[in-house]
């Protein structure tokens, strides 16, 4: 009579979980990041009771670090567990992709009572499925239920229910794993760039109030670090040498000449000479060596 008790009330629950599924799957695609953080939260909130345990905690691998911890959980705040990826239940489930049924803790190898010490729970018996990922092959998290009530066990049908929804978590966890490396790399973009700014100040003082003359001087930071030629374009009385000028003395090549020449002051015949020098005696009047513009600079 106790079978068919169990085997109806899992049937019910696993009603209740594909109705719950079909209304969120209809709004899904619409959704933020802040709904998929809601949906998460919802389901840690709600697989308890659907499962008749106390706990339920999700765990994401970050990209930055490859390090499990737990987002969401009853009773946790964010990143309060750290598992390991191995010597873990939640790292075993993570490295190999299955599911994992422990109602005996204390004969299965991976289980750290330092977590029931830091988060004042006593955990008795768990089950735990991997979240895969739905664009990849890979793993991006996991699902843990915690404590089967009336000091029950849990059953392989706990075990399947957890498993499908752990497929239909696996587009917020992605959402929400992209979203921290995105938010990770602009912050760390913007400390660079800051970085930057502090580093790659002028020497000299140069006031420009509009949009576009600072357009100009930011291009001016970002050239002077690198080795690139620069062509500056502009009519007579622009300041193209005084912006060539800042590039040089914001580079590392401040210590070496800076050699500024007017070519339009020029006169043809002497281009040659002017830029690339002559040696003594090559023409009448050449009574000594002079370096060209080329080998000045």
């Amino acid at each position: 009579m106790k079978k068919n008790t169990d085997i109806s009330e899992a049937l019910l629950a696993k009603k209740r979980l594909a109705e719950l599924k079909i209304r969120l799957e209809r709004v899904a695609q619409s959704w933020t990041l802040d709904n998929y953080r809601s949906l998460a939260q919802f389901y840690v909130n709600i697989l308890p009771k659907v499962l008749g345990a106390e706990r339920c905690t999700l765990y994401i691998i970050e990209m930055a670090t490859e390090k499990i911890c737990s987002i969401f959980g009853t009773g946790l705040e964010e990143r309060q567990i750290e598992p390991p990826r191995k010597g873990s239940i939640v790292g075993e489930v993570i490295s190999t992709g299955k599911g994992i049924i422990v109602n005996e803790l204390d004969k299965k190898d991976g289980f750290h009572t330092n977590v029931d010490v830091d988060t004042g729970f006593v955990t008795r018996n768990m089950i735990c499925a991997p979240i895969k990922s739905s664009t990849t092959h890979g793993v991006t998290g996991a699902i843990q239920i915690l404590n089967k009530r009336l000091h029950g066990s849990f059953r392989k049908e706990d075990q399947a229910l957890l498993e499908e929804v752990a497929l239909f978590l696996s587009m917020s966890i992605e959402n929400i794993i992209v979203n921290q490396e995105i938010l990770r790399i602009s912050n760390q973009m913007n400390q660079e760039f800051e970085r930057l700014d502090k580093e790659q100040t002028f020497d000299f003082l140069f006031i420009a109030e509009s949009q576009a003359m600072r357009e100009v001087l930011d291009l001016a930071r970002l050239v002077s670090s690198t080795p690139v030629n620069v062509l500056l374009q502009g009519e007579n009385g622009t300041g193209k040498e005084i912006i060539a000028r800042m590039i040089h003395e914001a580079s590392d090549r401040r210590d070496k000449p800076f050699v500024a020449v007017n070519c339009a002051s020029i006169p043809e015949h002497l281009m040659e000479s002017e830029f690339f020098g002559y040696e003594k005696g090559a023409f009448t009047g050449a009574d000594h060596s002079r370096k060209g513009r080329f080998e000045e600079a």
